[in-house]
């Protein structure tokens, strides 16, 4: 069986999210803005 770790988001997280968070973005066709990602 593997083992896994989850972490706290800490905001040294947020570049590779936000790469993440506009790629679903781009696929889906809807629009993104700092604004948009900073309320998620």
């Amino acid at each position: 069986m593997s083992t896994f770790q989850t972490n706290f988001v800490v905001a040294s997280d947020k570049p590779e999210w936000r790469a993440l968070f506009d790629g679903y973005a781009e696929f889906y066709g809807v629009p993104m803005s700092d604004a948009i990602a900073d309320e998620v």
